[in-house]
């Protein structure tokens, strides 16, 4: 830096000196102009320029600024000016300095190099781009800046912040080796880590591979010797975190006021491990401050346009939700604070947690907790990527914190109110600063976290989180059950009356919720640290008012806690697995729910019948026979799903084949609920169903049954209808990026600091990876199941396909060569104009109407193609509708599978050995003149070729399942399509384009017998039907309610007020028979039984994504094969 500043000495002098023209034209070097931002050549310039200015012009005085955005049109302070040059450039067409002092006749010796001769060492430009960008977003001069978006004037520049980015943009340009032209250091370190993040090579690993680098190429010496020394230089691309102290009775943190205390203000424990030794803290909380992270966002241009998706691309439907911002609560909260919604930028949040035990050993207690910011703003295919997580804080273990877990929120809670009123931030898409704000619009966790999180009990008399007032809840022996849901059906229902429990709930209209007011009245009545006596009777809703209620919109929010769908669906999945094949330890059908039904008087035919020293306790109409289960279980050894629908469910049958064991949360399936897109009619038409359904299962299973996972079902329409579809609200992208965290640990004596210094590092490479298109990254990973892609634009749309064959191919002979041709010809888009020629031809030939279609089948072919050679401007004719017209090669290539637009499709021969099932397809077609939907196998999938370039694949479908016919007709009671298999039709019009194919699966019907199966529609989980403003998102899938949609409003009204009086024992009358002593045992027990409102309860799910072995997981959205 000293040669610079003698540089610069020799360059001019005072502002009251001539200037030297020839010393001017023999030593001032231009070429730092065309150098990269930041980089030491352009550094050195910019402080050469500023030196020659200060030589001409006295301290204070303004000048005119002549970087790219002012263009010497605005006279700044020269500290302004240095720092524009040096956050925009300087324009590189002001190669004379007239009015910085240079004379206007002086000839300056103008640098014979070029720009691009300039960037020859630029190795990997686009991370020039990154730190342009990443420093360009940051605010290094202090907190003087103006708040209008077209300024960036602030105070003078500090060397901090300035001489990192320096130093990066220097290690950007370093070379890897002499002569390397493909990777600087830099951009080969971030490769090579990320690498290491993306396959999770360990620690030791990567630095003994990086040992062995230096080793064999002793000509690489500048690269790093560890990991630890790799990890540093990517850790300025990091946000980091701040290590927060806390008690260790959970008292305070040691921060602000306290952050010099060695002792707890409240209860007096030492903040130290060994107050007497090095200073080590009993307990750390990591802080990862949120606004920066948020500001990431708008860092990067691809980023910055997907946060306005939502207001700026998304087509709204006023029937149809897909996205957060389609939901009632989102809306609500726009009309509220229209000042938030008129800017696009502005972000919506979703707050995220849950405890998990980071060791994977279910006898060592450990818990910490997480908690995770999902950004809503992005479209619905970005929103819960793992990738676009921000992890805000890390609550440390071992215990749960439970009641002391607002005293953790703290720190975030401070950012959300701070991100309320606004942070400064730079939008690359526009280049200009705005107040970027956010907002929280709900929570997402399981239901025990939703008690730890909002304060509220979830246990008891009040457990349901939406009935506050005059809820269902009931006590039984030894639990409380949600009993009486006739309550939600309109007063003049039939089943108000005929009822189970209408002497309890007859008269009661549906339980309600508190107003805004009502809720903050009871929270005013909570009193912090008082504790409940044992013997109070009625528990509080309230134990706390949590700190989320500082914010000044959490009040007014429509869904402030989202009901986990997954642990719902699962434990009702479960409670049914349980008690129809009664499962010991998984039934619902137990003694005591018995001796329930004596004590309320209901049932009669399953009460307990004395029969001397034993009871005999009648078998119910709803479980299974030996013969019974083993048919149950066969059925589910021999499903078979399509591929990524689910996993192999066969795997949980027992090997005696009698026993239904280990199923997963994602083998429970809600089919319509859990759409993508949801349809309003349809949730409307669900609220009004499911009390319905839960009216007459309450007629056939015992009280006891109907635990509050069973009765929030009842609830779960109506909060899709303020969220969206649930896959926004739901806990398995949340279970999943635990499973991510709990892979981090590589240090068991320190789980917390292994996931956090992990984190951080992961967090830069997320970053880094959004630059990098030359390696696969988590960002660009091509799917499992790819289509062909091909930019090219092809004038017909069958060679535009979208298919990639897979495997190997056989060249295979067409019988109905002539057809196949014929079905390409008659489902080409462009080919539709001469076939309506052809056809007026046959007619003014005099060719009868009832035979038009017949000689169409049979000379269209061939009358195309002379057609086309015999035209007279057959020059001005697409040529590729000149290649369509010359016919394909004979040689006709047959595949085994085949991806068409995302979705695998497989023959039936290859899938034989196989536990997926892929060969099921429908199509759209017509039978006698009635447009209906056809459904068969695939036999063999067929390309053939026209050129080298031009390919038309096509599905040869030779299993078309007849539909017709008194014995063979399709059967729908409007819940399921059962079709007969076993006898086939249009086996000669077997072709349909591969694109025209819609894939479905086939399962046995037990009702209807041999021959029949049920045919199952479905909606492919990574496709998405989403319609933009511009246009339709390329992965598209039609969702699953439309089916159905227009048709089962009638028929589901006319089926739901049927209750058949059946009886509830099975008719064999088969008994089981219980000690009489076992009986009494029972009723001494529940008669002491009371319920612990203070217990906590750890959620497990997180072991279901992990098999035995934590390193290998279970692959839950792959195929089996």
């Amino acid at each position: 830096m000293a040669s610079t500043s003698r540089h610069s000495e020799e360059e001019g002098g005072s502002s009251s000196t001539a200037p030297k023209p020839p010393l001017v034209i023999q030593m001032m070097d231009r070429r730092w102009i065309h150098a990269a931002l930041f980089s030491l050549e352009y550094v050195t310039g910019v402080k050469s320029f500023m030196g020659f200015i200060r030589d001409r012009f006295v301290e204070g005085a303004e000048i005119l600024c002549p970087c790219c955005r002012c263009l010497n049109q605005s006279n700044l302070p020269q500290d302004d000016v240095w720092k524009h040059i040096l956050l925009y450039g300087m324009s590189n067409t002001y190669t004379r300095w007239i009015y910085h002092g240079e004379q206007p006749e002086v000839h300056v010796l103008e640098d014979p190099i070029q720009r691009n001769a300039a960037d020859e060492n630029n190795f990997d430009a686009t991370f020039d781009d990154m730190l342009n960008d990443l420093h360009k977003s940051e605010e290094p001069y202090g907190n003087a800046c103006s708040h209008d978006e077209d300024t960036n004037q602030g105070v003078p520049p500090t060397d901090g912040n300035q001489s990192v980015f320096v130093a990066m943009m220097d290690e950007a340009k370093r070379e890897l080796h002499p002569g390397c032209t493909k990777f600087s250091r830099f951009s080969f370190v971030v490769k090579m880590l990320h690498i290491k993040s993306y396959y999770r090579i360990n620690n030791s690993a990567f630095s003994a591979f990086f040992k062995l680098l230096a080793e064999a190429f002793p000509g690489i010496n500048s690269l790093p010797k560890s990991y630890e020394e790799a990890k540093k230089m990517l850790m300025e691309l990091g946000l980091g975190y701040i290590s927060i102290h806390v008690c260790p009775n959970n008292c305070v943190l040691f921060r602000k006021r306290y952050a010099k205390n060695d002792t707890c203000p409240v209860c007096g424990a030492s903040r130290w491990k060994d107050p007497e030794r090095k200073k080590v803290p009993n307990k750390v909380l990591r802080h990862f401050p949120l606004a920066p992270r948020l500001q990431r966002i708008f860092v990067n241009r691809k980023t910055a346009e997907d946060a306005r998706w939502h207001k700026l691309k998304r087509k709204t439907d006023e029937k149809e939700m897909c996205h957060p911002a389609d939901g009632d609560a989102w809306k609500d909260f726009d009309r509220r604070w229209p000042d938030f919604a008129a800017d696009a930028r502005n972000l919506r949040l979703g707050l995220a947690t849950d405890g998990f035990n980071p060791f994977g050993n279910m006898s060592t207690a450990y818990s910490m907790w997480p908690i995770f910011i999902v950004p809503y703003n992005l479209p619905p295919w970005c929103c819960m990527e793992e990738s676009n997580f921000m992890m805000a804080l890390l609550i440390p273990g071992p215990e749960s914190q439970g009641k002391d877990f607002d005293v953790f929120l703290q720190p975030l809670v401070e950012d959300l109110l701070e991100l309320w009123a606004g942070v400064r931030t730079k939008d690359a898409l526009t280049g200009k600063w705005f107040n970027l704000r956010a907002a929280v619009l709900w929570c997402i966790h399981d239901y025990p976290a939703l008690g730890t999180l909002s304060g509220r009990t979830i246990k008891g008399y009040f457990a349901c989180l939406h009935c506050d007032k005059d809820p269902l809840s009931y006590l039984l022996r030894n639990k409380i059950c949600y009993i009486g849901h006739c309550r939600f059906l309109p007063y003049c229902h039939c089943l108000r009356r005929n009822n189970e429990y209408s002497s309890i709930h007859e008269s009661k209209g549906k339980p309600g919720s508190f107003t805004t007011e009502e809720l903050l009245a009871e929270l005013e009545k909570v009193r912090v640290g008082q504790k409940r006596k044992r013997a109070q009777k009625v528990v509080p809703i309230w134990g706390r008012r949590v700190s989320l209620w500082d914010l000044p919109y959490w009040p007014h929010l429509k869904l402030r806690h989202n009901l986990d769908v997954m642990h719902i669906e699962k434990n009702v999945c479960e409670a049914l697995i349980g008690t129809i094949p009664e499962i010991s330890g998984k039934t619902k059908d137990t003694l005591n729910a018995r001796m329930d039904l004596s004590d309320l008087n209901i049932m009669s035919e399953l009460q307990l019948r004395e029969n001397g020293n034993t009871f005999d306790m009648p078998k119910a109409r709803y479980t299974l026979s030996k013969s019974q289960k083993s048919e149950f279980c066969n059925f589910l050894r021999e499903v078979k799903f399509p591929d990524g629908y689910a996993s192999n469910i066969g795997r949980c049958i027992n090997a005696d084949g009698t026993k239904v064991h280990g199923l997963k949360t994602h083998d429970c399936h809600i089919l319509e609920l859990c759409s993508k897109k949801l349809n309003r009619d349809v949730l409307d038409r669900m609220k009004e169903e499911i009390p319905v359904i839960l009216c007459k299962i309450e007629k056939i299973f015992p009280p006891a049954f109907f635990d509050v996972m069973v009765h929030l079902s009842v609830h779960l329409p109506e909060e899709a209808v303020l969220r969206g579809p649930v896959q926004f609200g739901w806990m398995y992208p949340i279970e999943r990026r635990l499973l991510t965290l709990k892979r981090n640990v590589r240090n068991k004596a320190r789980p917390e600091g292994s996931i956090a210094e992990a984190y951080v590092a992961e967090e830069a490479l997320t970053f880094c990876s959004r630059y990098m298109t030359d390696v696969e990254t988590r960002l660009n990973r091509a799917p499992r199941n790819q289509g062909f892609s091909d930019e090219s634009v092809f004038g017909v749309d069958v060679f535009g396909h979208g298919v990639n064959l897979l495997g190997g191919y056989q060249l295979a002979y067409c019988e109905e060569f002539d057809q196949l041709v014929f079905y390409v010809l008659n489902n080409c888009a462009q080919v539709e104009e001469y076939v309506r020629i052809f056809k007026s031809q046959l007619e003014e030939d005099g060719v009868a109407e009832a035979d038009i279609e017949r000689r169409f089948r049979q000379g269209f072919v061939t009358w195309f193609r002379n057609h086309m050679f015999s035209r007279s401007d057959v020059e001005m004719v697409d040529d590729d509708l000149i290649t369509l017209a010359c016919g394909p090669d004979l040689r006709i290539r047959s595949y085994g599978t085949c991806v068409v637009n995302g979705v695998r499709y497989s023959t039936v021969e290859r899938e034989k050995n196989k536990r997926s099932q892929n060969s099921g397809l429908s199509c759209m077609g017509t039978h006698n003149n009635n447009e209906m939907e056809f459904y068969g196998t695939l036999r063999r999938s067929l390309s053939y070729n026209i050129t080298t370039k031009r390919m038309v694949p096509q599905d040869q479908l030779c299993d078309w399942y007849k539909l017709d016919g008194k014995r063979t007709s399709l059967k729908d009671d409007g819940y399921f399509k059962s079709i007969y298999t076993e006898t086939l039709w249009y086996k000669k019009d077997c072709f349909i384009l591969a694109t025209q194919a819609r894939q479905v699966f086939y399962l046995l019907d037990t009702k209807f017998g041999k021959g029949w199966q049920v045919v199952q529609t479905f909606g492919h989980r990574h496709l998405f039907n989403v319609l933009e403003i511009d246009g339709v998102v390329p992965n598209t899938a039609p969702p699953y309610q439309e089916e159905d949609n227009n048709e089962m409003d009638e028929r589901h009204s006319e089926i739901s007020q049927v209750m058949p009086n059946k009886p509830l024992n099975r008719a064999d009358n088969e008994c089981s028979v219980v000690d009489a002593a076992e009986v009494e045992r029972l009723i001494k027990e529940n008669q002491s039984w009371s319920y612990n409102i203070d217990e906590d309860v750890e959620d497990d799910t997180i072991l279901e994504y992990c098999s035995e072995d934590e390193s290998s997981p279970v692959e839950v959205d792959s195929d089996d094969e």
